[in-house]
């Protein structure tokens, strides 16, 4: 039997990066999406308004049974003692713009990873997954 891990999930409620990786976990048998966190009511992440698209990640949990917070602070106290509940093994955050402050970073017993979309330091700055789609690039090679 393989060991679960559970995860809570943060991502723009729009992102077209944020919901491939939230499909890959949610399919893969070693993970179990305790929880999703996304931006509060009305907040979209402005890189995906207008797409051709669009994506819904509030829908795609929701249709999944797992639990949806869009929390005004994801660094007060009480919002992380919520999230405490579910025993996270690991947060893990794929575009999601918010800085997260110690307590939530230290929350999952293993680790909090962010998945960021370029290669640093080619693609920094603002909206560097814009600017590698803009660019055409689908797939990398990172050096050894």
């Amino acid at each position: 039997m393989t060991q679960k891990f559970n995860i809570i999930f943060f991502s723009e409620v729009n992102s077209k990066f944020g919901m491939p990786i939230f499909k890959m976990l949610y399919h893969d048998d070693r993970f179990n999406i305790k929880a999703f966190v996304t931006t509060p009511e009305g907040k979209l992440c402005s890189y995906y308004i207008n797409e051709d698209n669009p994506v819904d990640l509030e829908k795609y949990a929701e249709s999944k049974d797992i639990p949806v917070f869009r929390p005004n602070n994801i660094n007060s106290s009480k919002f992380i003692d919520e999230l405490s509940d579910f025993n996270p093994d690991y947060i893990l955050i794929a575009n999601y713009q918010k800085i997260f402050k110690k307590n939530l970073i230290e929350l999952p017993k293993l680790k909090t990873l962010n998945f960021h979309p370029s290669p640093l330091p080619r693609y920094a700055g603002l909206a560097p997954f814009f600017w590698m789609s803009l660019n055409g690039k689908k797939i990398l090679v990172f050096p050894v």
